[in-house]
């Protein structure tokens, strides 16, 4: 690594530091922020952040899909009907579900 490029590291870290502050301040900036920084001529770093309340590990590799489909121009898919899963839900057995802690 060349010293320009550990500059560019650090640039980038002191960056995350930033938007992880801003995104755990509920009161104040967005709990959803994105940046695009330019690192290089021709390269680039992506960085998404968010509060854990607005995203869980589930849901955040599907996120990541839709961006990054729609930055290549590709189709996303699309989500089923509330109407289904609440459907789905009504046929749940609730007298075999597992219980909460309590």
């Amino acid at each position: 690594m060349v010293a320009d490029d550990v500059d560019v590291e650090e640039q980038v870290q002191r960056l995350c530091a930033g938007e992880r502050a801003a995104v755990g301040d509920l009161g104040g900036a967005p709990v959803f922020r994105a940046a695009v920084v330019r690192t290089g001529a021709d390269r680039h770093r992506f960085v998404l952040t968010n509060h854990h309340i607005v995203m869980d590990g589930w849901s955040q590799p599907i996120l990541l899909q839709e961006i990054m489909a729609g930055y290549l121009g590709a189709a996303v898919a699309r989500a089923g009907a509330v109407s289904q899963l609440v459907a789905w839900l009504a046929e749940r057995d609730l007298d075999a579900a597992p219980r909460g802690l309590g």
